[in-house]
């Protein structure tokens, strides 16, 4: 339970997010990835801003991201882009 979003009750709501597209316009998504993904939503938006919204482009973004460098200095750079 990352965020404090429990993945298993959002899914149970009937509230399932779209097949390969993440959807920021819809809550429960954002919900939803930022759980899957272990982020804040602020950094999902950035990561969608660089690589777009294909849930695999932000998953590798998003993996190969954490491990180089500190997330102010990641996502201070996404935003400036």
């Amino acid at each position: 339970m990352a965020n404090g979003v429990n993945i298993d009750r959002v899914v149970s709501a009937g509230r399932v997010p779209g097949p390969d597209r993440i959807n920021t316009g819809r809550e429960f998504e954002v919900r939803y990835w930022t759980a899957t993904l272990g982020c804040t939503a602020d950094e999902l938006r950035a990561a969608i801003r660089v690589v777009g919204n294909s849930i695999s482009r932000v998953r590798v973004y998003m993996s190969g991201r954490r491990s180089q460098r500190p997330s102010s200095i990641r996502f201070r750079s996404a935003l400036e882009s």
